[in-house]
């Protein structure tokens, strides 16, 4: 019973931390010999109830834990006060800036920066985002096989939308792999009219995506010379400032050389919406 009760701990623990925990941050944070958390962790590591990454050896929730979460962890995941980088591209930009992450097959809202020029959204705290015709959900699909793809969308029905979303997998499908090519997905007079959004993947030390930042715009005010240029620096940025910090680098670089965009140094207000 006493080593359940650690099990527990430790995947609860590391299920908590978008960063990761080393064997030495649980047996510190647990009260734990290493020597029994080193055994406890390669247990729980070939059950793949965690991950370690290999690029700087801390542990991750695996997908066996992911499947075994209840209702009450997953409303846990809910984030009242949003993290600091999606707070500033709201700031920045003056747009609604969220998270979303995948729960039990659903693209879920699990954070909000409301933004001074918000209007009437789709989105709120906790909402399901459709995946045929949200970027912020299609970018949780990016790591996904081709087939896996279309037999998750396959036996949905669209949600109706206000505007001319795409609604079949294969016209899905055909979005995610622009939006791999490019690392980031857009949306414009689809979910709602008038609205024009991007979003770009927030990746963990495995190089797997874990959220997706969307952020939200007037379709009308961004269409001025470079504005959603902008707006598509600011989002990846804030990514990849989310992401791990294995992958955060390579994301930020990414940000830079991209489309010929540069990175926006902090403090700095890109040209108003």
């Amino acid at each position: 019973m006493r080593s359940l009760k650690r099990a527990l701990s430790v995947v609860s623990a590391i299920s908590q931390s978008h960063i990761g925990l080393s064997l030495q941050d649980l047996a510190t944070q647990l009260d734990v010999p290493a020597a029994s958390m080193h055994r406890l962790l390669a247990t729980l590591e070939d059950e793949e109830m965690v991950v370690r990454s290999p690029s700087n050896r801390r542990y991750f929730i695996g997908p066996s834990a992911m499947n075994f979460e209840s209702a009450s962890v997953r409303s846990r995941r809910l984030q009242q006060i949003p993290p600091g980088p999606l707070a500033r591209a709201a700031i920045i930009s003056g747009q609604t800036v969220f998270l979303t992450e995948m729960i039990e097959l659903k693209a879920v809202c699990v954070a909000l920066a409301p933004g001074r020029r918000a209007g009437i959204l789709h989105v709120v705290l906790g909402r399901e985002m459709p995946l045929h015709a949200a970027s912020s959900a299609r970018i949780l699909l990016l790591d996904a096989a081709d087939a896996q793809i279309v037999g998750l969308l396959d036996g949905m029905t669209p949600e109706p939308c206000a505007g001319p979303a795409p609604t079949s997998p294969q016209e899905v499908l055909s979005r995610v792999q622009l939006a791999r090519r490019r690392g980031y997905d857009v949306c414009d007079n689809e979910l709602d009219l008038g609205k024009w959004s991007v979003s770009a993947p927030v990746r963990d030390a495995m190089g797997r995506i874990r959220q997706g930042v969307t952020l939200v715009a007037d379709s009308g005010r961004t269409r001025r010379q470079g504005t959603r240029e902008n707006l598509i620096r600011l989002t990846r940025q804030a990514a990849a400032e989310l992401s791990a910090p294995a992958r955060a680098g390579k994301q930020l670089s990414a940000v830079k050389h991209g489309h010929g965009l540069t990175a926006i140094p902090a403090g700095a207000h890109p040209r108003a919406v």
